[in-house]
């Protein structure tokens, strides 16, 4: 089997979920600014690193492409757009410092 962490924030979100507790989650496509710091990220990185803030990177999509692989060979490039799952304040958060003008 394929090994696997689970980050304490995926964990709370599916207690949630599975308790039956209301979730506002939504999911929102994102074009990634240049100078955001998941540029030249391994996925699974920017995965990782999203899901302590409570998000999660779902896909990228690149021009007609969705790409949906954890592959660590898949780096986020500019002009990606992230597929991303939060809460409202988080993806505005994100969108704010992350997000291209």
């Amino acid at each position: 089997m394929a090994h696997m962490t689970f980050e304490p924030a995926m964990f709370e979100l599916f207690d949630t979920v599975m308790s039956g507790g209301r979730v506002n989650l939504e999911v929102e496509e994102i074009a990634l600014s240049p100078h955001s710091r998941l540029i030249g990220m391994a996925m699974t990185d920017a995965q990782n690193q999203l899901l302590h803030s409570g998000m999660v990177l779902v896909a990228l999509k690149r021009g007609e492409q969705v790409l949906m692989r954890t592959a660590a060979d898949l780096t986020i490039k500019r002009g990606d757009v992230g597929v991303i799952t939060g809460l409202p304040d988080q993806l505005a958060t994100f969108r704010s410092k992350q997000g291209a003008s």
